[in-house]
């Protein structure tokens, strides 16, 4: 999936630094020459993280301190799930298309959140996705005890977000999530 992923990279026409998470039995040397075709990579950062948390530890764990350093990031990742048993492609693509799909509209969502309050922006729903994908299904505990902690009031058991967790996000945004250690 390397070159899938090298050519929605090489539509971000910004200096960036590229953080990747893989198995532990992956080649982190081959993986990283491989994605310095990445033209605007200034860093590219290989890691193997144990497969705990899916996508979501990486990110907010062991790259932690490197995201914390920029003022904008990108999650992105292959949806390939030991959780669900495949690879959801139809949900890759469409949420990589919404995001990086071209240069052009990359500099329209860094002007978003650029010249307004937004602090996240995500895909919107595609035919792959039941509303059951936006609800807590057995998820009551943790969401009483988020709405409890952060005092953040009522929420539905239905509500967009964003799901697969794809995004653009302005990296303060996401510092409470970050705070949360």
């Amino acid at each position: 999936m390397t070159d899938e992923f090298v050519s929605y990279l090489n539509n971000i026409p910004y200096p960036f630094d590229l953080y990747i998470s893989v198995k532990e039995e992956s080649d982190v040397q081959a993986i990283k020459e491989r994605f310095e075709a990445v033209e605007c990579a200034q860093v590219v950062d290989v890691r193997v993280c144990p497969n705990r948390g899916r996508d979501i530890k990486p990110f907010y764990v062991d790259f932690k301190t490197e995201i914390l350093k920029h003022d904008y990031c990108y999650h992105i990742h292959t949806k390939k799930s030991l959780f669900t048993g495949a690879e959801k492609e139809e949900w890759r693509v469409h949420a990589l298309n919404s995001l990086m799909g071209s240069p052009e509209l990359v500099k329209q969502l860094f002007h978003i959140l650029e010249k307004t309050d937004a602090g996240l922006i995500y895909p919107d729903t595609c035919d792959y996705l039941t509303m059951l994908a936006f609800s807590w299904i057995g998820n009551a505990f943790y969401r009483q005890k988020l709405i409890n902690d952060y005092d953040i009031g009522e929420n539905p058991e239905v509500f967009m977000y964003p799901a697969g967790s794809f995004f653009l996000a302005k990296t303060q945004a996401l510092l409470p999530i970050f705070e949360m250690n």
